[in-house]
Order: structure tokens, then C-alpha cells, then sequence
């Protein structure tokens, strides 16, 4: 399940993410396996957004983190927002992960969006 998404930003403004969080189940008892996606229920969840300027860099040397907002947890709707402060960073490409979990991350934790984070000096601006 691919869930790349990339964001280019227009440096120094404001930008509201959206992530849908989806499970793939597969029944192995037809033939052949069928898969699922199902909605997640992110109940006792958090979210995190988390934009590095390198897709190797540890979450320690990262540009910026956000807290999502998971309003109906059953709906597994995650809700960042990114404040002018946040994009007001040097012109460039970054990369951004969106992830999930339960407790404390080691055991439940799933990445469910992710991408080239692009902030220029351009009027265009995209998800």
C-alpha cells in the first residue's frame, strides 16, 4: 500500500494535513487471498508529524514535529496543522512522515503517509 503523498508549501504560510488512516487485512481462507482496506480505529492513538530535512535523519535532528488531532477516532481521521512559523523554514525539499501509535510506539506504530515536504517562494502551492 503505497501512501506517498508530496506537499510543496509556499514558505511561511499556513497548511492543514489530512491523513486517513487505513488497515490492508488479507483473508488467506479463499483462494485466491483477498484483501481489505478497513478504516483503523485510533482510539487511545496519537499521531505525529514529524519533517527532517533527510529521509535518513533520525526523528532527534528533526526541522519540526506536530500533534495530530484525531477527533472521531473511529472515522481514523488525523488532522495536522502546520502553523507560518513551522513552513517559515530555508527553501528547499524535506521529507515528512505521518505515524501513528499506541503507548509507547515500540509495538503499534505504523506509518500511514509520508513524502517530499517542498517549501519555495512560489505562489503554487499542493497536496
Amino acid at each position: 500500500m503505497n501512501n506517498e503523498i508530496n506537499i510543496t508549501i509556499k514558505k511561511g504560510t499556513f497548511l492543514t494535513v489530512t491523513c486517513p488512516v487505513k488497515t490492508l487485512e488479507t483473508d488467506y481462507s479463499t483462494s485466491p487471498p483477498t484483501e481489505t482496506l478497513t478504516t483503523k480505529d485510533l482510539t487511545d492513538y496519537t499521531a505525529k508529524m514529524i519533517v527532517k530535512k533527510n529521509v535518513t535523519d533520525t526523528d532527534v535532528n528533526k526541522i519540526f514535529e506536530l500533534t495530530g488531532t484525531i477527533t472521531t477516532p473511529a472515522n481514523g481521521i488525523v488532522v495536522f496543522q502546520a502553523s507560518r512559523t513551522n513552513n517559515n523554514q530555508e527553501t528547499g525539499t524535506y521529507y515528512y512522515e505521518c505515524v501513528v501509535y499506541s503507548g509507547s510506539g515500540a509495538t503499534d506504530y505504523q506509518i500511514v503517509q509520508y513524502g517530499d515536504y517542498v517549501i519555495n517562494d512560489n505562489l503554487k502551492q499542493s497536496i
